[in-house]
């Protein structure tokens, strides 16, 4: 590791939202996994998660002393982030991070919980003097839902909320960083576009042309389960796909306020 600290790319997005295939798209692009990678899980996303079995352990130990779980779609208590506990979390994280993560080159750093405990990594990046960037992969909600629901254990309702959550929560507490938003479907058609797009974001080292033959072999017709794509009922759910797609389209920021009135709205519901 430099002494300016590691180079991060930080995949934050919604489970079955393509982060799987995005961080394994990064990999072959250039990128470094984690070194004790959580196995693939046949039926589930036989490809692989390309996530760190560590890390995934840890969030799973905070969901619980919390007493909640990674599809809760009422965020954290913004209080816990300042206290000893959130502390020692943060310890452990870094200590995590470099275990797992190479000291030279590009993390690929990807664990659909980090939406659970954004503020967390924001201040485990600042303590690592991380030169990182974040990725933030949008997908139709319709999709995430049915695969969800394919899972078994959450309703329809439950897991659009989540959803809602995931996304808001990775958008607010990246203002004002390096991010990109992309989308799965992009990723599945154009991948080269979406990976020059997250390199002019990258701290380093993203190359399209490093490994194109195991990235077009790598992103199968298999990866796409799900091909509905129902418009949500809900105006705010709504309104939050619209602006999370405008953005992967445009390249530019999201619109803030939708994603505000929705943030508000999930305050509201934990009050």
């Amino acid at each position: 590791m430099s002494a300016a600290g590691p180079s991060m790319l930080i995949i934050a997005g919604m489970h079955r939202s393509g982060t799987s295939a995005l961080a394994r798209v990064l990999s072959l692009c250039g990128g470094a996994l984690p070194r004790t990678l959580f196995e693939a899980v046949e039926g589930d996303n036989d490809l692989g998660y390309w996530e760190s079995a560590p890390l995934i352990a840890h969030h799973e130990h905070l969901l619980r002393q919390l007493g909640t779980d990674m599809l809760d779609p009422d965020p954290i208590d913004s209080r816990w982030f300042d206290s000893g506990q959130a502390h020692e979390a943060r310890h452990h994280l870094m200590e995590i991070v470099r275990r797992e993560w190479p000291a030279d080159g590009l993390w690929i750093v990807k664990e659909p919980r980090i939406c659970r405990f954004m503020p967390l990594w924001r201040d485990v990046v600042a303590e690592l003097d991380a030169d990182a960037a974040w990725v933030l992969p949008i997908r139709e909600p319709s999709q995430v839902v049915a695969s969800l629901v394919r899972r078994g254990g959450i309703d329809e309702a439950r897991a659009e909320r989540a959803w809602l959550s995931h996304v808001v929560a990775a958008e607010r507490c990246t203002r004002g960083l390096r991010r990109a938003v992309v989308s799965y479907d992009a990723l599945l058609e154009n991948w080269r576009a979406v990976v020059a797009h997250i390199a002019t974001v990258a701290p380093q080292g993203l190359e399209a042309t490093r490994a194109e033959a195991d990235v077009d072999a790598f992103l199968q017709a298999g990866l796409r389960r799900q091909r509905d794509a129902r418009l949500p009922e809900d105006p705010m759910v709504r309104a939050v796909r619209d602006t999370m797609f405008d953005a992967a389209r445009t390249g530019g920021p999201p619109t803030s306020g939708p994603l505000d009135k929705a943030w508000h709205r999930l305050l509201m519901r934990c009050g």
